[in-house]
């Protein structure tokens, strides 16, 4: 998932502006981006969703659209478009995708999970199937996709455990 902290920082989001205003209206697409960035860092969560709206229509599989359409939706709680944002980027770097890109995803599941619990298990599950499909070998994720397959934390009954652990003894 996209992460916003030094995107938001007060000297990026000056050079933004600024940016902006040398660009003039010669590239809209750039001009929606700065928009959306600024409104949402800003708190104003329409106006963000307005100017991401244009921005997507222009272009969306830019991975720089994408990531600030996660972004605003996050903010927004929208979080099935969150995911299919970041899924979309996810798919576009394809083998090239770094470790960094796939915790990023993950984490995005994690906060999803967390924010709308049972709601959109079944869409962060499918997720997961997804994602180990794509990068098999990758312990990390492989070990995370069993973490919210077997969650620990709340099982009731001796089976769950053992199979988890079963499981993780096969990594």
């Amino acid at each position: 998932a996209a992460q916003a902290s030094d995107e938001d920082a007060p000297p990026r989001l000056q050079a933004a502006r600024e940016r902006k205003a040398a660009l003039g209206g010669s590239d809209p697409l750039s001009g929606h981006l700065v928009d959306a960035r600024l409104a949402r860092a800003a708190k104003s969560l329409d106006a963000a969703q307005r100017a991401i709206d244009a921005a997507f229509a222009l272009a969306p599989y830019d991975l720089k659209v994408l990531r600030e359409r996660e972004r605003v939706a996050v903010a927004r709680g929208a979080w099935s478009t969150a995911i299919a944002s970041a899924r979309t980027a996810l798919d576009l770097a394809g083998e090239r995708a770094t470790p960094r890109q796939v915790r990023e995803f993950v984490d995005l599941l994690a906060r999803t999970r967390q924010a709308q619990g049972a709601a959109l298990d079944a869409l962060v599950r499918a997720q997961f199937d997804a994602l180990t499909s794509s990068h098999p070998d990758d312990p990390w994720v492989r070990s995370e996709a069993l973490r919210v397959a077997y969650p620990l934390d709340s099982a009731q009954d001796r089976w769950t455990g053992e199979h988890a652990l079963s499981e993780l003894e096969n990594l």
